[in-house]
């Protein structure tokens, strides 16, 4: 309880000025149109034309419950907090298993991610929801799925909402390549404390794989569905679509480091001296 309750204040210390800013993005003037017009249909339409159909669905809610502008934003600055919370706290219970029990490093894990700045470095806006509804979802996805590798036992109601979980999330789709990153931390958090040599680690990560091929198929099964059932179409249909550009790959790189900077620091900063 001691965990949770530092963990929460931090995140609330961290981005409580977001809460009084009064900005929005680009996208959010189209999306506020729609919900104060209720008009899911252009939601959803505008989501499905660049082959994310999945994302339009968060704002349905949105459309009996928030007739006004305002109310939406409202609603949203409180919705987006609450996930900031929400994800520090899964991210602390992903870190006690991957850290074998060790509560101070899933402390301070929780903490580092309640403080991330790059959540509220522009504010809350409506488009953020996007990130706080997909974000616990891949979290969630994540931490059953270390429940999975830790049982010895076959788990199958566990395994199926762990697998849903990343499927729905995927839909943000940088979440694609940062499933596999994580991967080595669910193994790491499935072998137990005991020191193991070269090869009985080797013969673990094979027998690993094996019992998880579902897991690890899983980002490729939901870009088969994407292509196969929601099509990028009109201007958008170079969305997010793979191409081996090694030079633009470099550029990206090279835009790294300053976009970081920006968006980690200055913009954050900017925030509360602004006020």
């Amino acid at each position: 309880a001691v965990g949770y309750a530092v963990v929460f204040g931090v995140g609330i210390f961290a981005h409580w000025p977001a809460l009084l800013t009064d900005s929005i993005m680009w996208d959010d003037y189209l999306i506020l149109a729609w919900i104060t017009q209720g008009r899911f249909d252009w939601l959803y339409q505008f989501y499905s034309n660049y082959g994310v159909t999945p994302m339009g669905l968060v704002y349905l809610p949105f459309i009996p419950t928030a007739p006004t502008a305002a109310t939406t934003v409202l609603l949203a600055k409180f919705i987006c907090m609450a996930s900031i919370l929400l994800n520090a706290a899964l991210v602390m219970l992903i870190s006690v298993r991957v850290a074998h029990g060790n509560r101070v490093f899933a402390v301070l894990a929780g903490a580092s991610a309640a403080a991330f700045p790059g959540l509220s470095g522009e504010g809350f806006q409506p488009t953020f929801l996007l990130y706080c509804f997909f974000v616990p979802l891949f979290l969630t996805g994540i931490f059953l799925f270390i429940e999975t590798a830790l049982s010895p036992a076959f788990r199958p109601i566990i395994r199926l909402v762990a697998l849903i979980a990343l499927l729905l999330s995927f839909s943000l789709n940088s979440l694609l390549v940062f499933f596999y990153a994580l991967v080595p931390a669910v193994f790491y958090a499935s072998i137990g404390r005991e020191r193991r040599a070269p090869r009985q680690l080797f013969a673990a990560g094979v027998q690993f794989l094996l019992r998880h091929l579902d897991f690890l198929a899983m980002p490729l099964v939901y870009w088969a569905l994407k292509e196969l059932f929601m099509p990028r179409v009109g201007m958008y249909a170079r969305y997010n679509a793979f191409r081996l550009d090694w030079a633009g790959i470099l550029q990206a790189y090279e835009r790294l480091v300053p976009d970081m900077l920006e968006t980690g620091l200055f913009v954050p900063l900017s925030v509360p001296l602004a006020m």
